[in-house]
């Protein structure tokens, strides 16, 4: 596997430490209006949704379920269900529950992840609630991890990194918020658009086995559902 932004390839020895990795993902079929009754999509269209669990290391697809169309992806349990001990775990924002992080690291299962705005941190020693934006743009350098707490239901305590974007990047990234904001009739907000800015991660890998860098290029492994 080849890393997108440093061009650095990840050693295959340290991936066969996980006992798998699995990357869950969803994708839709559109299907005639008459089987509307039975699947229902979005908009009122027909549509079958498929949730798929690739193993990454192994190379095997380990589980396959259909819905309805309609069926947001947080409510699917699959990523939970395939999290098996030392596992790492893959998915996008689609699928991120505090509950399911917190889930996963009781079973002693990793998982990547990318932050979702809107979800609570907070410090570790005082209990503080952490201000993300705040502490960002504190900062004078284009990395940097902290350990926080996640989640004011859980306080999970995880690792997140940051990644400083370049300016077209998040320029583009922003534009796009915007567009997606609008169809929604919806308005994004500073904060949002602030953070967009930054590439955001979390993780209950250790530090002492997994460096900030090691997390960057294994997240984008991901990528590989989508090409399926």
């Amino acid at each position: 596997f080849l890393d997108s932004h440093q061009h650095m390839p990840l050693a295959c020895d340290k991936l066969r430490r996980f006992s798998g990795i699995f990357i869950t993902d969803s994708t839709q079929i559109r299907l005639p209006q008459t089987l509307k009754p039975l699947f229902k999509g979005y908009h009122g269209s027909a549509a079958l949704k498929f949730q798929v669990t690739l193993d990454y290391l192994h190379g095997q697809i380990k589980m396959v379920q259909t819905t309805e169309g309609n069926q947001p992806d947080q409510k699917c349990d699959q990523a939970i269900r395939q999290a098996l001990p030392n596992s790492l775990n893959l998915f996008d924002l689609g699928y991120f529950k505090q509950e399911y992080l917190s889930d996963m690291d009781r079973q002693d299962a990793f998982f990547i992840t990318r932050y979702q705005t809107q979800t609570a941190l907070y410090d570790p020693q005082t209990g503080e609630k952490i201000d993300l934006e705040a502490w960002l743009n504190e900062q004078k350098v284009s990395e940097m991890e902290r350990v926080c707490l996640i989640g004011g239901r859980v306080r999970l305590s995880v690792r997140l990194l940051a990644r400083r974007l370049p300016e077209n990047v998040a320029a583009s990234r922003r534009r796009k918020a915007k567009r997606k904001a609008r169809s929604e009739g919806k308005t994004c907000s500073a904060r949002y658009l602030a953070l967009l800015g930054w590439e955001i991660l979390i993780t209950n890998l250790s530090s002492q086995a997994w460096s900030m860098a090691d997390i960057f290029r294994l997240y984008p492994l991901r990528w590989q559902i989508e090409l399926i």
